[in-house]
């Protein structure tokens, strides 16, 4: 189903999914174990993982509502030694397969207006923005609170 190397997060994936989590985002703006723990228990959330050389190297994860044919993209982590090597990119079209395949129509995604190189891989790979939002974020991210709503049709 999914690209070499990618596959469903479980339960024993927590430890690395909190580690890159927190690297990649400070507290208080990070997900804890216990949230992650949930998202990957509930049937509306899907968590993709992407490993190699014997560690996980990043994570998509999207929440899918009852009743709607978008999906969202909570949140997509690469380790920094990682990054560049077009990781985020497979887990973005791994998430969109999956996503195609629960019937979904859309992927939307919020991104700090201020993260440039992820406004950038979304775009490159077709995403558009929608909306402006401003302090969206209790805290900066990249430098603002402030996000641009992203979309990607499906179909």
């Amino acid at each position: 189903m999914f690209e070499s190397g990618i596959r469903r997060a479980t339960g024993d994936d927590l430890d690395a999914l909190v580690a890159i989590e927190q690297a990649c985002f400070e507290p208080p703006c990070c997900y804890s174990r216990r949230q992650f723990s949930a998202l990957l228990a509930s049937k509306h959330s899907l968590c993709l993982v992407e490993e190699g050389e014997g560690r996980m190297r990043g994570f998509v994860i999207v929440r899918f509502r009852a009743g709607s044919r978008t999906a969202h993209v909570e949140t997509l982590d690469v380790d920094g030694a990682w990054r560049g090597r077009g990781i985020a990119r497979r887990l973005l079209a791994a998430a969109e397969e999956a996503c195609r395949e629960r019937g979904m129509h859309r992927l939307q995604l919020e991104v700090s207006t201020g993260n440039a190189r992820a406004l950038a891989l979304y775009e490159k790979v077709g995403y558009r923005r929608v909306e402006a939002i401003t302090d969206y974020y209790q805290f900066p991210h990249h430098g603002s609170r402030d996000v641009y709503r992203m979309v990607k049709e499906l179909t």
